[in-house]
């Protein structure tokens, strides 16, 4: 691609270890490592709209908060830890038990209590 053609709002960004290319063509940018362009896009949601996301953004900050406390709780009372694949089953539970909770993604509800790794492994 030419330099020309990126968006003055996006941003290149080196990804280092991954495969090198150089392009030929004296209208293109040698490149020499893979560069993925980050695109922001700014939401202008509708009341309703807003609502919804205030109430997925509050659900995934409920679980996330949830799923931390219940690492905590099981390490300190029993000395075990509960893994990323416990809490997804358990999760898998809850979506059949309260339909409130399946009204959300499943995958996204899954990425929410993987945060929480990091987070609780330090």
């Amino acid at each position: 691609r030419r330099l020309e053609s990126l968006h003055a709002d996006s941003t290149l960004i080196p990804v280092t270890g991954c495969p090198r290319f150089v392009t030929c063509s004296p209208y293109d940018i040698a490149v020499t490592d893979l560069m993925l362009r980050k695109i922001t896009y700014r939401l202008y949601p509708t009341v309703g709209q807003a609502q919804s996301l205030d109430r997925m953004f509050e659900s995934h900050r409920m679980l996330y908060n949830a799923a931390l406390e219940q690492r905590v709780t099981a390490y300190r009372m029993c000395g075990e830890s509960v893994s990323f694949k416990e809490q997804c089953r358990g999760l898998t539970e809850l979506r059949a038990a309260m339909p409130e909770w399946a009204e959300l993604n499943a995958q996204s509800e899954q990425v929410t209590l993987k945060r929480v790794d990091p987070t609780y492994w330090g």
